[in-house]
């Protein structure tokens, strides 16, 4: 995730705006990854790569640690209501419960012990959440909806 609207976390914003509750999937998993983390990811790599360390073929750089859409939604509202604005409930729904044009796997998240053993820390989704939140809040709910 990065730092405009048109992601999980901007639109959760949008839509969440003015609303009591929202639904959101709870039991598919996945590793939410911010787009900075990932640079900083990356350039580790290279640095590694660089200095001619032998790295594993496959290498899994992704967020941490891994959850759920849901819990992602509430950490997401969680973090605006911690700016003043009035955030919705998550009601935790299945996947079979929220139609989507394109099927989705139940589990996606991938093992960073690879990463985490060979480079450091993989990125966590959570601190990233909620600076992404805090950069968007005027923007998906007006300066006006928390006292500014």
């Amino acid at each position: 995730f990065g730092d405009t609207l048109d992601d999980f976390i901007g639109r959760l914003l949008v839509y969440g705006r003015g609303k009591r509750e929202i639904p959101v999937v709870a039991d598919q998993f996945g590793c939410p990854t911010p787009i900075s983390g990932a640079a900083e990811g990356l350039l580790d790599i290279a640095i590694k790569l660089h200095d001619r360390v032998a790295l594993p073929q496959v290498l899994h750089l992704a967020g941490a640690p891994a959850t759920t859409r849901a819990d992602w939604a509430e950490a997401t509202f969680a973090a605006a209501a911690a700016h003043g604005v009035s955030a919705p409930r998550v009601r935790r729904i299945a996947t079979n419960a929220f139609p989507t044009p394109a099927r989705r796997p139940l589990r996606t998240a991938l093992s960073t012990a690879r990463y985490e053993a060979l480079i450091g820390p993989s990125p966590d989704w959570r601190s990233a959440t909620a600076d992404a939140v805090a950069a968007r809040v005027d923007h998906a709910f007006g300066s006006d909806s928390h006292g500014g």
